[in-house]
């Protein structure tokens, strides 16, 4: 259990109150802009630092398959940087990803925001 450093904002702390809670990983070293990145949401957190899965999905079988991926954070940002474990162009879940299972066979939904085309 972490603790806040203050003992007045600790003994404030209650059984069933919402938290924020900021996860760190190691920091991206190079800005290359051949990258890959990827939002927080995607991840399926691991016990080691700096390791998570993903949820690739497969067009022919329309399943997704979980995946362990390395990553890095990226300042001041809600993305991550794939390291290893993960090739350009492959589809990734990108909200919801801990609530599937390896082989679930999905659907997926199509953007409908002014931003689907970027």
């Amino acid at each position: 259990m972490l603790v806040p450093q203050d003992a007045t904002l600790a003994r404030s702390l209650r059984p069933g109150s919402a938290v924020q809670v900021l996860l760190k990983a190691p920091e991206a070293k190079d800005a290359s802009p051949d990258r890959l990145m990827l939002p927080y949401s995607a991840l399926v957190l691991s016990e080691k630092a700096g390791q998570a899965a993903v949820f690739v999905y497969d067009v022919t079988g329309k399943k997704v398959h979980r995946r362990e991926v390395q990553f890095q954070s990226e300042p001041g940002g809600d993305n991550v940087r794939v390291v290893g474990g993960l090739k350009r162009g492959e589809m990734v879940v990108a909200a919801g990803a801990s609530w599937l299972t390896n082989e679930q066979q999905v659907t997926p939904l199509k953007a409908t925001t002014q931003l689907a085309g970027r």
